[in-house]
């Protein structure tokens, strides 16, 4: 990539197509310099041309101007004789497991040395909606989702399936359905859930979390409260 920089500037997008900051600048200043920066007209047919043509230096320099997008004639469609086949959002991510259980979050098993690796998990949003019904997940998700943790920046879910939403011959629900109701847990199902998520941690050991194998299951699963005070460092919210 071309750029004006000396060699051993720090590469700053603002150094490339009509802004060109004078540092120091600050979060005002940059803005004020976008918001006074002329906008320029291009065709969509443009567009289109830098796209096929994979043209990475001029779809930057696109980036960093305020750009007036106009529509060519043969871009516009008569709705009725439309056919949406493909549609995408930049800022979705959707991984999901090709089997039961966590291993997209997993670190891959052939990992280097000094691989570092977390998983934040949070047991205390269990109200939170399940909005992403365009991740072709293949099964419903009324009553059956729960946000579970991060791993970095991305929202780690847990989402329950119908044993026959899971046989081989099934058919896999649209991306795109809707959902008719509400996709957290019930209460009783989230208190089961919580269970699992402790018998996992007793099973690995996990330092400060402790309970007696018969007592894994004893809470109650219907009644306002729950009481885990059986299991050592593991408290339900």
């Amino acid at each position: 990539m071309a750029n004006h920089s000396d060699p051993g500037d720090t590469f700053s997008q603002h150094t490339i197509g009509i802004l060109n900051i004078v540092e120091p600048a600050t979060i005002e200043s940059s803005q004020l310099a976008w918001e006074n920066a002329p906008t320029h007209t291009i065709r969509l047919r443009e567009l289109a041309d830098i796209y096929r043509r994979k043209e990475r230096q001029r779809a930057i320099q696109c980036l960093n101007r305020k750009i007036h997008i106009r529509i060519d004639k043969e871009y516009i469609l008569n709705v009725k004789d439309t056919v949406f086949q493909h549609t995408f959002a930049l800022d979705f991510f959707s991984a999901v497991p090709r089997e039961c259980g966590f291993s997209v979050i997993l670190p891959p098993e052939d990992y280097e040395a000094g691989f570092s690796w977390n998983f934040d998990l949070y047991l205390n949003r269990p109200s939170r909606p399940f909005y992403f019904k365009h991740g072709m997940l293949g099964v419903h998700c009324e009553g059956a989702t729960i946000w579970v943790g991060r791993n970095g920046s991305l929202d780690i879910w847990a989402i329950f399936a119908r044993e026959d939403e899971l046989h081989p011959d099934a058919t896999p629900l649209k991306a795109g359905t809707p959902f008719s109701s509400s996709t957290q847990l019930s209460r009783r199902h989230f208190r089961q859930f919580c269970s699992w998520i402790l018998h996992l941690l007793v099973g690995v050991n996990y330092p400060g979390i402790w309970c007696g194998e018969d007592d894994l299951y004893n809470v109650n699963l219907d009644g306002s409260s729950a009481d885990w005070s059986f299991a050592v460092g593991f408290k339900y919210v």
